[in-house]
């Protein structure tokens, strides 16, 4: 010990602050990496156009997710992730730690799709409700409530041959894209299928 603080005391004061600081740089970089680094899924499928979907908005009471043919938004989808449980610490995965609102259940995979919206969902704030709420609704507190979900994925049919659904539980904004969260019962198909407002969606996926 003696020797070290000899050896140290001879080194130059600038030194000796590098030698003291480094150790502390090194745990700052340790400790934030986890908050910093996005978790990364299991892509299906990446590219320019993976599929195209339509959604509007209802104003009907008795239905709110009635498809309305006069008041279409269009998304161009452009990633499909597949997350294990407990990998997606907050949706949506690019949001960073003081800025997430949700998080998905950590015993459950997650399945989740980024589209781009067409550009006029940025041109007024009605553009961009009639834009956003569809996907809102059938994505939230909303669809739960009735008895099939009108937006989903699947790839599974039971014994009576009927589909199996996997319900979307989430939406929400990041890097200028909307993006959809699936919660799943078990690790999801690379030929899972999509339907959104009730209406089949065909994708392209990776062979």
């Amino acid at each position: 010990m003696k020797r070290f603080r000899n050896w140290f005391n001879s080194r130059s004061k600038k030194k000796r602050v590098a030698l003291i600081a480094s150790p502390i740089l090194v745990l700052l970089i340790v400790v934030s990496k986890p908050w910093t680094t996005p978790s990364s899924g299991r892509v299906l499928a990446e590219g320019e156009n993976l599929g195209v979907f339509e959604t509007s908005q209802s104003r009907s009471s008795e239905d709110p997710f009635k498809f309305d043919s006069a008041h279409t938004r269009r998304f161009v989808i452009r990633k499909i992730e597949a997350f294990g449980p407990g990998v997606l610490d907050h949706f949506p995965p690019d949001c960073g730690p003081n800025t997430c609102e949700t998080s998905p259940p950590d015993k459950l995979p997650i399945v989740v799709i980024w589209t781009d919206p067409e550009l006029r969902c940025g041109d007024t704030a009605e553009d961009f409700e009639a834009c956003t709420d569809p996907l809102t609704n059938q994505c939230g507190l909303l669809a739960e409530v009735f008895p099939e979900p009108p937006t989903y994925i699947w790839w599974r049919r039971d014994s009576a041959g009927h589909r199996k659904p996997q319900m979307c539980a989430y939406f929400d904004i990041a890097s200028d894209q909307y993006v959809m969260g699936f919660v799943t019962d078990v690790a999801p198909s690379k030929r899972l299928s999509l339907v959104v407002q009730r209406r089949d969606v065909p994708i392209r996926l990776q062979p």
